[in-house]
């Protein structure tokens, strides 16, 4: 029984022993990927192909004695009856359409590049057997995608002097036929005046005039696009300042985000000469472009003076000040001060004797623009005054003011700023309107509006 007793146990033992041992790791399978076959790398690099042209299609660039080469003429020699096995429609030799092409595009800048294949067997009424090959090709020239079509052939077994390649290559001849089509090569044979004058002719022996040959056409690559110049880019501001001021095309070449135009310390004498248009018709989308950005028609400004881009005045701010407190006292002798009942919308200029100077307006718009420089993020905020006069500042509380007065009459002070190119904001006051207004002269003249 002892011994009995002490196999059990050194039994147990062992069973636990070999459920402790943990398995061996087994090494991962390396799955070698299957080789492309020769028909797998067809289909792939003939979808590449394909997206690549379809990307290009309607950009081929022909200039106008190709276009003319083209669409010219076939002697009569170049067709034959029997178009999709019909004797009385004509169709265009394969040769003469392929020497068209190199003619005109150059050998190897154009090509009829299969995409599918196949077949429908048919039983003719006699019992004779027959297949019907059809072709899916692309007609591609300088790269673009000019058209597509699907071209057939009958293959018939017991002809011997016909094989299944013969039939592929005549389904591919009549999808090029096709293909050609939409450049306009050979569109004599699509036209019923011109097929009955053929058959008149092939009839009563008789020729039509032979066409002129092609002439050679060199083959030259499509002009690259105008590059602007600085002297493009001083016609586009010399534009532009017709119909927007100085102030508005500033603040549109600042503020606009998609794509940045100007850094704020740059003038318009610095506008990047990637984006300058070099057509009207590129300088007509600018022009709408500013106009909507800025919330502005375009005006008729060819009278009035603008301000050149570049340094500021020579003269001190003392003496700027002095023309235009002379200015405005020129122009209120001549015209009579009064009130009116509601605010003039057109920005007033006060008199100062320091650089700080004050208009007092109507908040039209307030633009904002972040960015990121050496020295850390910054906001920078843009306030217009009236019709087209703009002050900026960096100050996020007087940016907020500014928004919040949008739409209200103002007293705004400012200065020149660094570049001399623009106005910064001091300050900004709501002007509020009393009950009941009552015009008065004084010895300085109108009352000044109050102000909160």
């Amino acid at each position: 029984m002892r011994i009995t007793a002490t196999l059990a146990r050194i039994k147990a033992k062992a069973m636990e022993s070999l459920q402790r041992i943990e398995p061996m790791p087994v090494a991962p399978s390396v799955v070698e990927p299957a080789p492309i076959t020769a028909a797998q790398a067809k289909i792939d690099a003939v979808a590449s192909l394909t997206m690549a042209a379809y990307a290009r299609a309607s950009t081929l660039q022909l200039t106008p004695e190709e276009i003319a080469a083209i669409k010219a003429d076939f002697p009569d020699e170049a067709f034959q009856p029997g178009a999709a096995g019909k004797e009385n429609l004509l169709y265009i030799e394969h040769a003469h359409l392929r020497d068209r092409l190199n003619t005109v595009f150059g050998p190897g800048q154009w090509a009829i590049v299969p995409r599918n294949r196949w077949a429908e067997d048919f039983t003719t009424g006699k019992g004779a057997e027959a297949s019907r090959v059809y072709v899916e090709a692309m007609l591609c020239i300088r790269g673009c995608f000019v058209a597509e079509a699907v071209g057939e052939m009958e293959y018939w077994k017991n002809n011997a002097s016909q094989n299944y390649g013969d039939a592929v290559e005549g389904a591919k001849t009549a999808a090029l036929r096709r293909c050609a089509k939409e450049l306009g090569i050979g569109l004599q044979a699509w036209k019923k005046s011109w097929c009955e004058g053929w058959w008149a002719r092939k009839r009563g022996g008789t020729r039509s005039p032979q066409p002129t040959k092609p002439a050679n056409v060199p083959h030259t690559k499509p002009a690259p696009p105008p590059v602007a110049t600085e002297k493009t880019r001083d016609w586009f501001l010399a534009e532009m300042r017709k119909r927007f001021s100085d102030a508005v095309l500033l603040q549109w070449g600042v503020d606009s985000m998609n794509p940045t135009y100007l850094m704020p310390d740059e003038g318009l004498a610095e506008w990047p000469l990637k984006f300058v248009p070099t057509s009207k018709a590129e300088l007509n989308g600018k022009i709408d472009e500013c106009s909507k950005f800025m919330n502005v028609e375009p005006q008729n400004m060819a009278g009035k003076p603008q301000e050149a881009s570049g340094p500021p005045s020579t003269s001190a701010p003392g003496e700027q000040n002095a023309q235009k407190a002379a200015a405005r006292k020129e122009s209120s002798q001549s015209e009579p001060a009064h009130h009116s009942e509601e605010y003039d919308e057109t920005p007033q200029f006060d008199e100062n004797d320091d650089e700080v100077e004050t208009v007092t307006g109507k908040i039209e718009q307030v633009s904002e623009k972040s960015g990121r420089s050496a020295k850390g993020p910054w906001t920078r905020y843009g306030i217009r005054i009236g019709p087209d006069f703009w002050v900026n500042t960096f100050s996020a509380t007087l940016g907020k003011l500014a928004s919040a007065d949008k739409g209200s009459m103002v007293r705004v002070q400012y200065k020149p700023d660094k570049s001399g190119r623009g106005y910064d904001l001091v300050g900004i006051e709501r002007a509020t309107k009393e009950p009941t207004p009552e015009p008065r002269q004084g010895p300085e003249g109108p009352d000044d509006l109050p102000f909160s």
